[in-house]
């Protein structure tokens, strides 16, 4: 029979035991035992959740509608595969102040087991259900694309008063982020081919990932302007396909002009060391 998402789950006790003494038998609970998933056990989670009942699970997602809320208890549904859109499931939490639609979660609780019903909009679900869950707002970069090392090299370049710095370099698994600040200390405007920017490493050239969704799903970074004007600077990140780290490589940022035409210049061309 389907249920909705904030009908109640009957939960067995655990861990009960009954102790015999002199006085007679006596009935004492001991602490649940709470042991958690392997990360190479999370696939088989979504195909057979019935097996791991009873078990812990960390999981991250994406919510894919507005939470709902019954009383003290609050139910989400969210997908765990957020780039392909699958692996959802549905958590049940007692504590889901802020949390949005669409909002990246990290979520710790209790597998019981299927959850077999209806989501808000009357579709079917059938998918891992998480009790007693504790429910953490993240960001898309620290769930979908996270950091697994940086180095703020800052170094820079400068042609006419105009300086290039490369500020920081964080590496994932997908993808290499790199932050660059360019500052404008003429009296002209400046214009450069951010969008042409590149990577050379070990003679080969790296161009941007225009597929990446980093930038679009990530408010606190901002794209590097291709124009700056007198007296100002502009920050911004660039991201380019996944780099091996501790390998020195050269940041190039072409098709640099000013305003004042009498200012010639080259391609910037950074060199970031092997950190």
């Amino acid at each position: 029979m389907k249920k909705k998402l904030l009908v109640s789950v009957l939960l067995f006790a655990m861990g009960a035991s009954v102790l015999t003494g002199c006085g007679g038998g006596e009935k004492q609970e001991e602490p649940e035992e709470i042991v958690y998933l392997e990360e190479s056990e999370i696939d088989s989670l979504f195909t057979n959740p019935e097996e791991y009942a009873g078990k812990y699970v960390k999981l991250s997602g994406q919510l894919l509608d507005a939470p709902e809320t019954d009383g003290e208890t609050t139910a989400i549904q969210a997908w765990h595969d957020v780039e392909n859109y699958t692996q959802n499931f549905i958590a049940h939490t007692d504590a889901a102040d802020g949390i949005q639609n669409q909002d990246y979660v990290w979520v710790d609780g209790k597998i019981d087991g299927t959850f077999s019903g209806e989501n808000a909009f009357g579709g079917s679900v059938e998918c891992p259900l998480i009790v007693d869950a504790t429910v953490t707002k993240g960001s898309y970069m620290e769930i979908v694309v996270p950091t697994i090392a940086e180095i703020s090299p800052a170094v820079s370049q400068d042609q006419n008063g105009i300086v290039v710095t490369v500020d920081k370099v964080e590496y994932a698994e997908d993808e290499t982020r790199v932050y660059v600040t360019i500052n404008n200390g003429t009296d002209y405007n400046f214009s450069c081919g951010t969008y042409s920017a590149k990577l050379l490493i070990d003679g080969k050239q790296m161009d941007q990932d225009t597929m990446s969704q980093t930038l679009y799903n990530s408010p606190e970074l901002s794209e590097l302007s291709y124009e700056v004007m007198a007296g100002t600077s502009s920050s911004g990140t660039l991201i380019f396909p996944a780099i091996e780290q501790g390998v020195a490589f050269q940041f190039i940022l072409p098709d640099a002009y000013s305003d004042n035409y009498d200012l010639m210049f080259t391609n910037y061309m950074i060199d970031v060391p092997a950190q």
